[in-house]
C-alpha cells in the first residue's frame, strides 16, 4: 500500500496541501506554508502566468513583495497578488510563521510535489520542532528549473 504524503519541504519551508486542484475541480488550490525564521529561505521574486495567489498569516510575520514594494503581515494579515506580478515572501520574525495560501485556478500545488521540487514527508510534523533538510546545490537547480514547467518565471534580478 503506498502512503500519501502530509506535507512537502519546498527549498527550506514546509508546504501542506489543504485542498487540491484535483478536490476543487480546478478552481483553486490552498495549502498551509510554514517557514522557519530564516529570509533567506525565501522562494526568489517571481511571476505566475496566470492565476491569483493569496496570503493569510495565521501566527508569525512575513514580509510581502507585490511588484517593487514590501508589506509587513502579522497575523490575521492579508494580501493577494494579482497574475504577472513580480512577488516573493519571506519570514521576517524571530519565530516561524504559518501562511494559508489560495492559488486561483489551481496548478501550483504541481509545483510543490514535483519530484525535482519538493521532498515528501510522512506522518505528523510539529512545526516548531521542525528542521528543513539541507538543500545542496543540485536540489535548487533542480527546483529553478521546474518553475518554467509550471507557468511561472523568476524575476530579472
Amino acid at each position: 500500500m503506498t502512503q500519501t504524503p502530509t506535507a512537502y519541504w519546498v527549498l527550506g519551508n514546509l508546504v501542506r496541501m489543504l485542498r487540491t486542484g484535483e478536490q476543487s475541480d480546478g478552481r483553486f488550490a490552498m495549502f498551509e506554508i510554514w517557514t522557519p525564521p530564516d529570509p533567506a529561505l525565501a522562494p526568489p521574486p517571481h511571476t505566475h502566468a496566470r492565476g491569483e495567489e493569496s496570503f493569510f498569516v495565521v501566527s508569525g510575520e512575513i514580509e510581502v513583495l507585490a511588484g517593487t514594494s514590501w508589506s509587513t503581515l502579522e497575523a490575521g494579515g492579508f494580501a493577494s497578488i494579482r497574475p504577472g506580478t513580480v512577488h516573493t515572501f519571506r519570514n521576517c520574525g524571530d519565530g516561524p510563521s504559518r501562511v494559508i495560501v489560495t492559488f486561483s485556478p489551481a496548478g501550483l500545488e504541481q509545483f510543490f510535489t514535483d519530484p525535482d521540487v519538493g521532498i515528501p514527508v510522512y506522518g505528523l510534523i510539529e512545526h516548531e520542532f521542525a528542521r528543513p533538510p539541507s538543500l545542496g546545490h543540485d536540489a535548487i537547480s533542480r527546483a529553478v528549473a521546474a518553475i518554467q514547467r509550471f507557468d511561472m518565471a523568476l524575476a530579472a534580478s
